[in-house]
């Protein structure tokens, strides 16, 4: 899967192939195009998904996840049930 990762201290981005995610929910970020990326925090690794919602200035709506010690393919599975219940409260 691809994902673009934001590398501290400033931000340059990098695309890069993510192995370590459950085929399901690969596929699911595939099948809805939605954009996953990630950066390195203070607090450990975030994860976001852009879902195609903007908000009225268009700024994108996000899911967020803090992997919070946890490793990818769990991350990403919590980031994708986030997902869905954004898409289940915008009606997507």
């Amino acid at each position: 899967m691809k994902a673009t990762v934001y590398i501290r201290p400033h931000g340059r981005a990098q695309d890069i192939d993510v192995f370590d995610v459950y085929p399901a929910d690969e596929q699911f970020f595939q099948d809805n195009a939605f954009e996953v990326s990630m950066e390195d925090t203070p607090l450990g690794f975030i994860v976001y998904a852009d879902v195609g919602i903007r908000q009225e200035d268009g700024t994108p709506v996000e899911a967020m996840e803090l992997a919070g010690g946890r490793d990818c393919k769990d991350t990403l599975n919590s980031l994708r049930r986030k997902c869905v219940e954004l898409m289940a409260a915008e009606d997507i």
